[in-house]
């Protein structure tokens, strides 16, 4: 049976100075897969968002994608899913956790069937999000696990009309009428290829999630992203702490990227929150590198040999600045973390740093940060920028990047590079995260763009 769409359950944008938003929906089918994009206008900043309704349970996707400025306007959006557990009408409440008042919600959601009903990274097999404080059209780049998955974006601000989806014509799902709509195209075959999305519209700015809905294909094996969730502050603030985060089960491998504002030339971040035992590598600062920048960027881990439930993480600055943290969970990785290591940084060229591997099938990731200017980041060759912190205030970024294909055998050079941004303060940490497992595939869940 393939996975087809059924209908928008909502498509409403509704002008509010609260925190909530409401709206009622039901779906055709019991099991169905349900998707839902939400967002907020408003003037400060959301620490925490959640999607409930009375026996349903949602799963966020990522964390609340950075806001874009629009006037003295922030918009804010996030992506949650879940299978369908009835048919019966029922209201579902968004609620903003945030500082400052709200002008506008929205929420755009859609029902698919034919699909994998395990719920979780089975059936939502890959997701992202993108944004640009720029003009130009909604684009976000999404790899399919699986052969045959139906591929959702929604984007929020400016669009006109559905675009492409690798190439296809995709279809409008829901539309608010007021500039914010999704799109869908139902792949044949497409596992492990980039598929582009992009959405019609004239803007000044967007906010974009994809994700894709897997047919019924079993359990995945393999090292591989099962969640990940973000924090991040663009005033003076000591400490930063992500949304909630739930695995899907125990023994998984936490990583947490995070940067800042330094000028100390020695910063560094402090990981907390889970229960869990944080170990600190090397941060990425002037220091460190001999690069004589400002800004840093730093890694630690954790191990969870239980499941985490609603779990939240708080990154301390060496100093207080603006600063960001995301904190990725992996299933099938070594229980003693991270093999290699690499730090660098400079005020000038690009940001680069190649690292040796030290076990076969490990994977290697990266985190950046700007203290120059809020760029939009282009990856090199091969490699996927995660996410990204675009300070606009203040002029500065972070991202989290990797490359696309795990490496195959121990002792190969791999590199972590930008082409853009150049001539900047920038600070890079490269790590090696290791399998828990001998395994020849190859495969990544997440977000973002490969070039």
């Amino acid at each position: 049976m393939a996975v087809s769409y059924v209908k928008s359950i909502v498509q409403a944008d509704d002008t509010t100075s609260l925190n909530t938003q409401s709206f009622t929906a039901s779906a055709s089918n019991a099991g169905d897969a349900i998707v839902v994009l939400v967002a907020c206008g408003v003037t400060g900043t959301p620490l925490t968002v959640t999607l409930t309704a009375t026996g349903w349970t949602f799963t966020q996707l990522g964390g609340i994608n950075t806001g874009v400025v629009s006037g003295s306007t922030n918009v804010f959006s996030a992506l949650f899913v879940a299978i369908a557990p009835n048919t019966s009408s029922t209201t579902f409440t968004v609620t903003w956790q945030n500082v400052g008042g709200f002008i506008e919600h929205t929420a755009l959601g859609d029902e698919f069937t034919g699909n994998d009903q395990t719920g979780g990274l089975a059936t939502f097999d890959n997701f992202g999000s993108s944004f640009s404080a720029g003009s130009g059209n909604p684009s976000i780049d999404i790899v399919p696990f699986n052969n045959n998955d139906a591929v959702w974006m929604g984007t929020v601000d400016g669009a006109s009309s559905a675009g492409t989806i690798g190439g296809n014509t995709a279809t409008k799902g829901s539309d608010d009428g007021s500039g914010d709509i999704t799109q869908y195209f139902v792949l044949s075959g497409g596992a492990g290829t980039k598929v582009t999305c992009s959405i019609t519209g004239s803007n000044t700015g967007f906010l974009a999630h994809a994700c894709t809905i897997a047919p019924p294909v079993g359990s995945i094996d393999g090292l591989r992203v099962d969640n990940w969730c973000k924090g991040y502050a663009s005033a003076i603030v000591a400490s930063v702490q992500t949304n909630a985060l739930t695995t899907a089960g125990p023994n998984e491998l936490l990583v947490a990227f995070s940067g800042y504002d330094d000028q100390s030339n020695v910063g560094d971040v402090t990981v907390t929150g889970g229960g869990l035992t944080w170990h600190k590598l090397t941060s990425a600062n002037s220091t460190t590198t001999g690069g004589g920048m400002k800004g840093c960027a730093c890694v630690s881990w954790a191990y969870a040999s239980s499941k985490l439930t609603a779990q939240q993480f708080t990154g301390t600055f060496g100093t207080s600045n603006p600063g960001w943290l995301v904190v990725v969970a992996f299933i099938g990785a070594s229980s003693s973390g991270i093999g290699a290591t690499a730090v660098a940084g400079s005020t000038t060229g690009t940001p680069t740093k190649s690292l040796t591997t030290t076990a076969a099938n490990s994977w290697v990731w990266g985190c950046a940060w700007d203290w120059t200017s809020n760029v939009v980041p282009v990856p090199g060759s091969g490699q996927i920028v995660y996410d990204s912190f675009d300070d606009i205030g203040n002029g500065d970024s972070g991202w989290v990047q990797l490359q696309a294909l795990q490496t195959a055998s121990s002792g190969t050079s791999v590199t972590i590079n930008n082409t853009t941004p150049s001539g900047d303060n920038w600070a890079l940490n490269v790590v090696e995260i290791l399998s828990g497992a001998q395994f020849t595939t190859c495969t990544w869940l997440g977000s973002a763009a490969i070039v």
